[in-house]
């Protein structure tokens, strides 16, 4: 099979995947690829595991009703923009929740910097204070 067929069939898949806006089982994406291309379900799935691996989709085993055996699906992975929050206040010393939605830690050596610099920042005012 030619690469652009392979790279073809995992746009597809993707954009069927996105399209669903949610969840998508296995068995959804294979029948999907079969009427499209009339590729066996094997090529679908071998495509959807390389987007996995490769971020784009995320892969979940769920068992419908509770019963029976475990069935593959699928959905798109959102972006997520890149964060640039800075923490402010006593919060810097645990980390914070960011708009974002992530929870951005600090790093012990930061916080020790952050220390000595309200330290410093203190003692010159209470130096200010005395000389007035």
């Amino acid at each position: 099979m030619e690469t652009g067929n392979m790279d073809s069939l995992k746009q597809l898949i993707i954009k069927y995947c996105e399209g669903k806006g949610g969840w998508v089982y296995g068995g959804q994406i294979e029948d999907m690829i079969r009427s499209e291309y009339g590729n066996k379900a094997s090529n679908a799935s071998r495509r959807c595991r390389e987007l996995v691996n490769s971020g784009i989709l995320e892969k979940s085993l769920v068992q419908i009703d509770g019963k029976g055996p475990k069935v593959v699906r699928y959905r798109a992975v959102e972006e997520k923009e890149e964060c640039f929050h800075q923490c402010s206040g006593n919060c810097r010393r645990v980390g914070c929740n960011c708009a974002c939605g992530e929870f951005h830690e600090v790093s012990m050596e930061q916080s020790r910097q952050d220390d000595i610099q309200e330290n410093t920042d203190s003692m010159e005012e209470k130096l200010q204070s005395l000389n007035l």
